[in-house]
């Protein structure tokens, strides 16, 4: 990635809760940020995502089907590099990637000292299990 993972904000699932997942992040020093339980409004990125993938995908494709797998594969190599999204003014997020992490990197570069070089313990974890 061309910029560090700082923040993983997900729903209350059990397997985000997992000692292993949670050392996972913390070995990376990515901090974990769960939403309010019933509160998918807080997660509108992933639901608008789940949605387009229950109408774009799901609806045509057989989930008994045995080769579902290299479908979901393709389906994500669409989604990302060939697919056009309104939010990215029609643009795929490959395409679309350089001009937000140009954005993200300078808006990093500003906040921090020039000297300073960015590290995981720039990061710590907020331990939640």
């Amino acid at each position: 990635m061309p910029f560090p993972i700082q923040i993983i904000q997900t729903d209350r699932g059990r397997e985000f809760f997992a000692h292993s997942y949670q050392e996972i992040l913390m070995k990376w020093g990515i901090k974990f940020r769960p939403i309010k339980s019933r509160s998918p409004h807080l997660n509108g990125k992933v639901e608008r995502t789940h949605r387009t993938d229950l109408e774009e995908f799901y609806a045509i494709e057989d989930i008994d089907d045995p080769n579902l797998s290299e479908k979901l594969q393709e389906w994500q190599h669409y989604w990302n590099w060939e697919r056009p999204h309104s939010a990215l003014r029609g643009k795929s997020p490959f395409i679309n990637g350089p001009d937000v992490w140009k954005r993200v990197l300078l808006q990093k570069s500003s906040a921090m000292n020039m000297n300073q070089q960015m590290s995981a313990s720039d990061y710590p974890i907020i331990k939640r299990i």
